[in-house]
């Protein structure tokens, strides 16, 4: 099975300061469990959209997870129809109460701490971070950041998925979606079918589909399956095949 994980903030992804104007008193406290009404339902509607189409878990990275045990953030989510299991929190500072002495890692970031749990777990296939926040040294690559002013919108849902469809590494002969990448096709100098040709700079700007060919530290060569070209990108340019694209832009 794969194992993919979604590093998940909360105030600023699932809550924005949008949703606490249009919706007064969702803060307030009135209990252990009223919390869940500051949870902004269309963000978390777009969260498990993203959860169900890679079938990934959720780990919790918000600040939120020293306040809150986890089965009460679960409860929080499952509240407001997040479902994807939520399996784990990161680990805290150095120093604080969430010390994970087995990272060895001087953590000084919420980039370190959710890099302290990637390390820990080699068996991890990919994995994406979204947070409002750019404190995110080691992940960056991995890194879709949303704002306190609207939280978790359309426009993050495609490069998170994209992100956790990106696998730590890929192998030859896989099939994979290329986007954004720049390739040079040849067309005739006339309508009549000159065998004359100029190239034509055409831009993937959705994505095609291609079949792996060769795999460097840097770069990643791909067959284009419907068109007679090889092209090398970076790995952040390439995802394994996902249904939710076929009827999305990239």
């Amino acid at each position: 099975m794969t194992f993919r994980v979604l590093f998940l903030d909360i105030d600023g992804v699932l809550n924005s300061e949008a949703y606490l104007l249009a919706n007064p008193g969702a803060f307030e406290r009135e209990g252990p469990h009223a919390y869940y009404k500051m949870f902004d339902p269309e963000a978390c509607a777009r969260l498990q959209t993203i959860c169900e189409v890679t079938d990934a878990q959720i780990v919790i990275s918000s600040s939120m997870r020293k306040i809150h045990p986890i089965t009460d953030l679960r409860l929080f989510l499952e509240a407001r129809g997040v479902t994807a299991p939520v399996i784990d929190v990161t680990p805290g500072y150095a120093g604080d109460p969430y010390e994970w002495s087995a990272c060895g890692l001087s953590m000084t970031c919420r980039g370190h701490e959710i890099l302290a749990w990637v390390d820990a777990h080699p068996e991890l296939d990919s994995y994406a971070v979204v947070d409002d926040d750019s404190d995110m040294d080691g992940v960056r690559h991995r890194f879709v950041r949303t704002s306190w002013a609207e939280g978790l919108r359309d426009q993050h849902m495609l490069p998170l998925i994209r992100t956790l469809m990106r696998p730590r590494n890929f192998f030859v002969g896989e099939t994979v979606y290329v986007y954004g990448v720049q390739i040079v096709l040849t067309a005739p100098v006339d309508p009549s079918g000159s065998w004359h040709h100029v190239p034509v700079h055409a831009t993937l700007d959705q994505y095609a589909a291609g079949t792996v060919v060769a795999v460097e530290p840097s770069m990643v060569r791909v067959k284009l399956l419907h068109h007679d070209s090889e092209v090398e990108v970076p790995p952040e340019r390439l995802s394994l095949p996902f249904t939710w694209a076929q009827s999305k832009t990239a």
